[in-house]
């Protein structure tokens, strides 16, 4: 039985996080039904944890930059001896980073250490001063990596990142834990965008549509979520007086997200991942639209949601502002209770986290 330990830096107190964390659960539930031993690291502002329990207070802790950079120190408790492989999400390289990959490969030198790669290129993600600094020591110390990491889990077209080889693995969903959309009478016909919202998420290009293509306008937005971007989004609809079009719910999980779902006719995907540099999309959105039922606009292409697909309405991967009469004129031809078996089908058989945990499996163990 493979013994595999994940090492997510991420406060799942927040709900912001909700998604993330939902990834490390599915990454979890995928390896087990692969018959791997699971064991996964977490915090929140009080604890780190060792699965459920926990292994190291942070009470009173900045959980701020410094515990950024200190993180892998509170965990000295663990031992690489007890585990076959290790996957990190990758949160920049730090001192105490490069310290625990150095442990771990000196514990047991036959341990594969993997970097699961939210995102690359990464470098637009940090803003201002601060994430300018924290992209300076980032590649002063990330030359370090190919010294411990086998492999660097990502989704887009680089055969390697750091110098290190890539294992193509985009993000997978659990359709068990999301609710299908209800099957509902079309009155108007309505979008949803669900994210933490920034620059590349590209939602002005279609806040910009409504604008330009406001005549006869039969389509809203329902805008769920928070992120730098919001406050300008807000603007934008008010720039352009579309306030009875467009909508803005704030964060949203469980039954109210879920009732949300009920309501809404099409999900929207990143729409602006080229202002970054990155060529292919594995946004969790794009998959839990699908597997509650829905159609997806997409702009990139989708690691695994091809543009063909029948369900996808596909627009330009540029700045220009979306044509919401194609979406529309999309959403007309669409049989909504067949759309809703076939998307939910796909997902079941096509973007399931225990096909993705499966593949990484062999792809480590060639």
């Amino acid at each position: 039985m493979t013994r595999v330990l994940i090492i997510y830096r991420v406060d799942k107190s927040k709900p912001e996080n909700s998604g993330v964390v939902t990834k490390l659960i599915g990454q979890v539930e995928g390896l087990q039904y692969s018959n791997c031993k699971v064991d996964y690291v977490i915090h929140d502002t009080q604890h780190i944890y060792l699965n459920n329990k926990p292994i190291h207070s942070i009470a009173g802790s900045n959980i701020g930059t410094n515990f950024q950079w200190s993180y892998f120190n509170y965990l000295n408790k663990i031992s690489a001896k007890n585990y076959d492989v290790c996957i990190f999400r990758y949160g920049l390289t730090s001192l105490s980073f490069l310290k625990i990959l150095k442990r771990f490969r000196k514990d047991n030198y036959k341990i594969r250490l993997l970097i699961d790669m939210p995102t690359y290129p990464y470098h637009m993600e940090h803003v201002g001063v601060t994430g300018k600094l924290k992209i300076v020591i980032d590649k002063l110390l990330s030359k370090n990596l190919t010294k411990y990491v086998d492999y660097v889990l990502h989704s887009g077209i680089e055969k390697s990142i750091f110098r290190i080889p890539t294992i193509r693995v985009s993000n997978g969903i659990s359709s068990a834990n999301l609710k299908v959309r209800s099957n509902k009478e079309v009155k108007e016909y309505r979008m949803i965008a669900v994210g933490k919202w920034r620059d590349w998420h590209g939602l002005d290009r279609l806040i910009k549509g409504m604008s330009v293509y406001r005549d006869g306008l039969e389509i809203r937005l329902d805008i769920v979520g928070d992120g730098l971007e919001l406050e300008n989004l807000k603007q934008l609809v008010n720039k352009h007086e579309l306030q009875d079009f467009v909508f803005f719910h704030g964060i949203c999980v469980g039954e109210k997200l879920d009732r949300l779902f009920d309501q809404v006719d099409i999900g929207v995907g990143t729409l602006g991942l080229f202002r970054k540099g990155v060529k292919v999309d594995s946004s969790l959105k794009n998959r839990e639209y699908v597997a509650r039922g829905l159609p997806v606009i997409l702009s990139s292409e989708d690691a695994d949601i091809k543009s063909d697909l029948a369900f996808v309405c596909k627009v330009p991967e540029d700045d220009s502002p979306i044509d919401v009469r194609l979406i529309e004129d999309f959403l007309k031809h669409l049989d909504v209770s067949d759309t809703i078996k076939e998307t939910r089908t796909f997902a079941e058989n096509h973007l399931s986290w225990s096909s993705k945990m499966n593949f990484l499996l062999k792809e480590i163990e060639r």
